[in-house]
């Protein structure tokens, strides 16, 4: 991963006055951040320091490298010219050599690929070493009787033995000697004026060993600051800030710090105000006066508001791998919480839904939903992808209703361990695609199958079929075709199996006609329902004949075949007749 470096302090050591050696080394400190802004702590990294001299891009003139390991702020101190030499020696540098630069590279977690991350030009300070470089230059002079001179006042001539002399403009010989004092901040020349310096100490006041300096490091109460400032108390070391406005006591202005007792850190705004923080010119946390959070929002309405007007927006609760996330909506009264918890069971991989306080088994599982979606109401081991299981009394039943009607609702559960489905004040519809499949009226509670209107109990309206046995006890009404292929009972009556109809044509010269027996149907399981036999194109004759008293038409059983007796006339002969045959019951 790239990572960006801050630089913070590039600077040379002093120098030395009199014969005292020049240091040879610059001091560099930085912050090593990853390309997202987060510090890199505690880490080791390796750092290349190439000096490049004349303008950019520069001749490289020395090289060196640095192994270090950063702090617990991503901070890390070096010194330029103590570090491995790559190329040529830190001495060596002709500092008087036009202008220099300090090239920076890095390879992180202490490896070898080097990644430059900017270079910087060396300005007035380093060039004190040039100083320890120009002792060393030969003065071209070959004489060496006058190498040491005396420079001699007598009168108004001053002169260099060996050299020339000069005539002073004052032959005074009060003033030539005076004494140059400092006292506080008043630096003074005797016989001459006084100079006001400023004051580099202002607002700082030592008292025995409580303020130190140290590498551009400032420690208060610490004799070895570890950063920029530092501050140490035993029991409570903070930091204040006032204005104008705030006042200046202990309970007034902006308090940071580190109490001993709780071992927490304190940022407390003593003012009736607000706290922000932000990053550039966007706020990003803002705590108001009246104990309101705002994440990405100045206006926070209630205890927490997390807002974005042009991102993606969420709130988000993470464990650790297979440990429970929590968030508990919750209550206080007289001492007992009462509430409700959503909850994340990670070893198990469901999200629940749990009360307390408000049942005998505290956090008691309301709704569970499991990792394959399916959701138990009661339960916590949810058997469908909606289970719902009661626990108290007779019922575990659900309902739907509606704000525009509230006497209609639906019931369906279980009650008292038989399932049930009920209405209020409407009869019961069941659509299968916008088509009518059943209804139960709610009034006369007679059901209808293919109408909303049944006439009796059971009216079905269409074709039907019964497989297996069927009892009528009360009304049945079928619409254009039943079929029965078990057993039918209606009323306290004979049980039945099958009504079928069969049908053909009369002959031209018999009376009569054999008709052989439908599959299943014997002379002892055959009864006869209706006979027909169309007279006229528009009339059907029935069994016993028509208005003259002397027609008849019957039907007789006999043990191979059924024969159709009609009269020998030709308002008979070759008609269409149908019979209605019922196959009783064993």
């Amino acid at each position: 991963m790239r990572k960006i470096w801050t630089i913070l302090i590039l600077m040379v050591a002093g120098v030395e006055t009199g014969f005292l050696q020049v240091p040879e080394k610059i001091d560099f400190q930085a912050v090593a951040r990853n390309l997202d802004g987060t510090l890199i702590m505690d880490q080791p990294v390796h750092i290349r320091i190439t000096i490049l001299a004349g303008s950019l891009p520069g001749t490289p003139v020395y090289q060196e490298t640095h192994a270090i390991t950063t702090d617990a702020y991503g901070h890390f101190l070096l010194a330029i010219g103590g570090g491995m030499p790559v190329t040529s020696s830190f001495a060596t540098i002709d500092w008087s050599d036009g202008p220099h630069f300090v090239q920076v590279a890095m390879a992180a977690n202490g490896g070898s690929q080097f990644q430059e991350l900017g270079t910087l030009e060396l300005m007035s300070v380093p060039y004190a070493l040039y100083a320890k470089y120009a002792e060393n230059v030969d003065d071209a002079d070959a004489d060496p009787t006058n190498e040491l001179q005396q420079l001699q006042v007598q009168g108004e001539i001053l002169s260099l033995t060996g050299g020339n002399q000069v005539q002073l403009p004052d032959a005074s010989t009060q003033n030539e000697l005076q004494q140059l004092q400092l006292s506080g901040d008043l630096l003074s020349i005797s016989q001459g004026n006084v100079v006001q310096l400023p004051n580099r100490s202002a607002g700082w006041e030592q008292e025995g060993t409580s303020v130190f300096q140290l590498a551009n490091r400032v420690g208060i109460g610490l004799d070895k600051p570890p950063y920029a400032l530092s501050i140490y108390q035993a029991d409570k070391a903070y930091m204040s800030f006032h204005t104008s406005v705030s006042g200046s006591g202990t309970s007034d202005g902006l308090l940071l710090g580190l109490d001993k007792l709780s071992n927490s850190a304190l940022l407390w705004n003593r003012e009736l105000g607000d706290i922000r923080l932000g990053i550039g010119s966007e706020t990003i946390l803002y705590l108001n006066q009246f104990g309101r959070v705002g994440v990405g929002t100045e206006g926070p309405i209630e205890k927490l508001e997390v807002s974005s007007s042009t991102d993606n927006v969420g709130l988000r609760i993470r464990s650790g791998n297979k440990k429970t996330a929590r968030l508990s909506l919750m209550e206080n009264n007289d001492g007992q919480n009462y509430g409700f918890t959503w909850q994340y069971d990670g070893n198990n991989d469901v999200l629940q839904l749990r009360s307390h306080g408000f049942r005998n088994d505290a956090a008691n599982a309301l709704i569970t939903v499991n990792a394959n979606g399916w959701m138990g109401i009661g339960t916590g081991s949810p058997l469908t992808a909606l289970n719902l299981h009661g626990s108290d009394g007779d019922y575990a039943i659900f309902s739907v209703s509606h704000a525009d009607y509230p006497n209609k609702r639906l019931y369906a559960g279980v009650d008292r361990g038989y399932p049930f489905l009920d209405v209020d004040g409407n009869p019961l519809l069941i659509r299968a695609e916008d088509h009518l499949a059943l209804a139960i009226d709610n009034q006369t509670r007679y059901v209808g199958i293919g109408t909303d209107q049944p006439l009796v109990h059971l009216d079905v309206r269409g074709n039907a079929e019964v497989s297996d046995n069927l009892t009528v006890k009360q009304d049945l009404m079928v619409g254009d075709q039943a079929s029965f292929t078990g057993s039918v009972s209606i009323g306290k009556g004979i049980s039945f199996n099958q009504i079928i109809e069969i049908s053909g044509t009369t002959g031209s010269a018999l009376n009569y006609v054999n008709i052989p027996y439908p599959e299943g149907y014997t002379w002892d399981n055959t009864r006869v329902l209706s006979v027909e036999v169309k007279k006229e194109n528009t009339r059907w004759v029935q069994l016993g004949g028509d208005d003259n008293s002397l027609v008849r038409i019957s039907v007789f059983l006999y043990s191979n075949i059924i024969r159709l007796y009609y009269p020998p006339s030709n308002d008979y002969e070759s008609k269409p007749y149908r019979i209605l045959l019922m196959r009783v019951g064993n």
